[in-house]
């Protein structure tokens, strides 16, 4: 079941596990950073990856881009204005476009 914002109860059907996630991304930095919720203004559930000797950390695991753009109002709201929806397929990360389309193509 998902509630909407007036109360209402609407069924909504699983997506299909399609493989796609999106994430939200909310830093990068040269140097590590302990992924402690004080060091992220509260946001639980940091991960981070490295590449090109850069750290990145992000948010989330959705299947939707519509609950990504949830999280990403969240993570606006906790004080990281600059943060962004990234996706993966099966782990890869992927040209959002792409992921939006392979989304729908289901």
């Amino acid at each position: 079941m998902v509630q909407s914002g007036a109360g209402d109860e609407k069924e909504k059907p699983e997506p299909k596990d399609n493989g796609i996630r999106f994430k939200v991304q909310i830093a990068t930095s040269s140097k590590r950073i302990e992924l402690k919720p004080k060091n992220f203004n509260g946001l639980e559930g940091v991960q981070e990856t490295k590449g090109n000797d850069l750290w990145k950390y992000s948010v989330g695991d959705e299947r939707t881009l519509e609950s990504a753009r949830a999280l990403q109002k969240t993570c606006r709201d906790k004080g990281f204005d600059g943060c962004f929806i990234t996706a993966f397929k099966d782990g890869q990360r992927i040209d959002l476009q792409q992921a939006v389309t392979l989304a729908h193509d289901l």
